[in-house]
């Protein structure tokens, strides 16, 4: 915001240098949960289970990926939750012997964290080359409410059109 704020004429430039190292951000904590996830998980669970995470709601998070992978990262990557964790479990999750496609599993987490981010760097860049400072406040004070009910209409509709109609 910031940026643009300060060159309005630039703000293409910087929502997709904002897009490009977010989704490197997001290669690199998939390579992480891909690669040494089997070497920290013990340390994991001994020291984070305060934030929930037990190897029982490790099961869970699996089943969730197992299902729902690219509406979870996308869901991650446009709203305000800590879209590098899902990155990680997204290594975790899609790599795995159990996982039936493992580069299918991996062009969809790539597309996901692709066009959700992109989403959000080119609303916010886009808001503040149209608007400019006018815009700031509301932005400042709304914009992950107004991310996070938009992630849970979209992933709504989804579930409703999968196990309704």
């Amino acid at each position: 915001m910031p940026l643009v704020l300060g060159n309005r004429r630039r703000w293409l430039r910087y929502a997709t240098n904002c897009t490009v190292a977010s989704v490197a951000g997001a290669l690199a904590a998939f390579l992480i949960g891909w690669l040494a996830w089997s070497a920290i998980d013990v340390w994991c669970f001994e020291h984070l289970a305060w934030t929930g995470l037990t190897a029982e709601n490790f099961d869970t998070i699996s089943l969730w990926f197992e299902e729902w992978n690219f509406w979870i990262v996308f869901a991650a990557g446009f709203t305000p939750l800590p879209f590098k964790v899902f990155n990680v479990f997204a290594g975790v999750f899609g790599t795995g012997p159990e996982v039936q496609n493992p580069a299918m599993f991996f062009v969809l987490f790539f597309t996901a964290a692709s066009v959700s981010r992109g989403a959000r760097f080119f609303l916010v860049a886009g808001l503040m080359h149209a608007f400019g400072p006018r815009i700031t406040p509301f932005v400042d004070k709304y914009f992950n409410w107004l991310a996070l009910l938009f992630g849970a209409l979209l992933i709504g509709g989804f579930v409703i059109i999968k196990y309704f109609v």
